[in-house]
């Protein structure tokens, strides 16, 4: 008889443990279930730049040494598993603002250092713009 009252017990406790996953999940969705796309509008003008600066991935690839954005250094960081080397965020007002940053390139080329400058344009009709600086090459989305 106690031992069947245990069964029942550990049989209720299970079916409520069930249960509470259950309702845990129908009313907090998952990340991946709710992907972020970004800010839907400005803020009083303003326009979110995003920067991310890359090595160059191919082997024996440029090396970013520094790297800015409208004259506010981009902290360059050991690079990473991706060849991250840093970036930032900027809330910029729609303009024209200048990205500079510096390559190395491998001992045998000349000159080992070049500089890059890019005119990255935000217009007012912007919301966020991305910008991926991969060694020489920089892309805007």
């Amino acid at each position: 008889m106690t031992q069947r009252i245990l069964q029942l017990i550990l049989l209720v406790g299970a079916a409520l443990f069930g249960v509470g996953v259950v309702l845990f999940f129908m009313q907090n969705p998952c990340h991946a279930q709710t992907p972020y796309y970004g800010p839907s509008s400005s803020k009083s003008g303003f326009v979110k730049v995003e920067i991310q600066v890359f090595d160059d991935p191919s082997l024996g690839g440029l090396k970013i040494e520094e790297a800015s954005f409208n004259g506010q250094t981009i902290e360059i960081k050991p690079p990473g598993l991706h060849g991250l080397r840093g970036g930032g965020g900027f809330q910029v007002r729609p303009g024209s603002y200048l990205l500079k940053w510096v390559v190395s390139r491998s001992r045998q080329e000349w000159p080992r250092t070049v500089r890059h400058e890019r005119k990255i344009q935000v217009n007012s009709s912007d919301v966020w713009i991305q910008v991926a600086v991969h060694g020489d090459e920089v892309q805007i989305l």
